[in-house]
């Protein structure tokens, strides 16, 4: 019972209760400590299909000065490093005062800029989105303020697991979707996706990108109305990239909680806690439920890079069109990259 308590804390007096809190499956606590508990008078869950696409056309415009060595040919002379798009700059260059010795330097003319061709990149994909409201009441509260201390759903990740089930809690919130909690790009399939770019003379120039950083939001309706209330966008698609484009895209778009499920298929059931100040803890009697549906995941645009984006590999994506490069004029995946 330790870790539920731990847990509790942690997302009650943190801004990063808008995502969810994992631990080991728990047993149900003692449901009195001090006073009297709150009282769940109902709890529903609306489950609805949703799509949602992203254009990513910015970041990868902007690897050219993030990252310029991203899609450049492989050194054939491993201790000649003269002809790298980037790397610790030589003896022979610092002694031509063309660079610092060991630090890091960028040869243009070795580097393989690449542009889309179209010039975007779509990914598009479907979710289900989760809608929770429970309307919870507490003897002990006051008019001037509410004595509930906490509203969450939790479930089993995994309800296929035989051992070590992980749970995950999710926090419900009265406060009329005006808090904001940050999230953060996890990781970064099309580059830094929080790119402000510089043109000269309409030409780009220069980027300067960090970690795509997104406001989500609770979908609470109505602040101090006693429904505790919580959007939570469920998903589960095939491509390692596609989940991370898909799962960033739900919290830049719809600036929900993105959680991607590993199983489809499966039901998941929801247990619907409230807990007040005093420690006291009440359940709801049944537990609402989901299925976990199989999404789709579509890339459209540059040809070539959607799929290095599905594979991983340019060699895999041989004779797509797209992805020019200055020095795959051809495009990169009908350049020696691709072979």
């Amino acid at each position: 019972m330790a870790s539920k308590w731990i847990c509790v804390a942690f997302l009650a007096t943190t801004v990063a209760a808008l995502a969810a809190c994992s631990k080991s499956e728990d047993t149900a606590p003692d449901r009195k400590v001090f006073g009297d508990p709150p009282r769940i008078e109902s709890a529903t869950l609306d489950q609805n299909e949703e799509s949602v696409s992203c254009d990513w056309q910015l970041p990868l415009d902007c690897l050219a000065f993030v990252a310029p060595d991203s899609f450049g040919f492989p050194n054939v002379t491993p201790l000649d490093f003269t002809d790298d798009c980037l790397s610790p700059c030589q003896r022979s260059e610092a002694d031509q005062f063309l660079c610092t010795e060991h630090e890091l330097y960028l040869r243009p003319q070795f580097c393989n800029f690449v542009t889309l061709f179209p010039d975007h990149l779509i990914t598009q994909g479907n979710y289900t989105q989760l809608q929770f409201k429970v309307k919870v009441t507490d003897p002990n509260s006051t008019t001037p303020g509410s004595d509930i201390l906490l509203v969450s759903a939790s479930f089993v990740t995994d309800p296929n697991a035989t051992t070590n089930k992980e749970e995950t809690s999710l926090v419900l919130f009265d406060d009329g979707s005006a808090g904001e909690f940050p999230y953060t790009q996890p990781a970064a399939p099309v580059g830094l996706e929080d790119c402000t770019p510089t043109s000269t003379d309409g030409v780009l120039s220069d980027c300067r990108c960090q970690q795509g950083r997104y406001t989500l939001r609770s979908g609470d309706t109505l602040a101090k109305d006693g429904i505790y209330e919580r959007d939570f966008a469920l998903f589960n698609v095939r491509e390692q990239n596609g989940r991370t484009l898909i799962g960033d895209c739900i919290a830049r778009e719809k600036h929900q909680a993105p959680f991607s499920s590993t199983v489809s298929g499966v039901t998941l059931e929801f247990r619907i806690d409230a807990v007040d100040k005093a420690g006291n803890v009440a359940t709801w009697p049944t537990k609402p439920t989901a299925v976990v549906h199989q999404n789709t995941y579509s890339c459209t645009g540059d040809d070539c890079m959607c799929c290095i984006l599905a594979t991983g590999v340019p060699r895999a994506c041989q004779g797509r069109p797209g992805l020019i490069g200055t020095l795959t004029p051809e495009g990169v995946c009908n350049s020696p990259l691709a072979n």
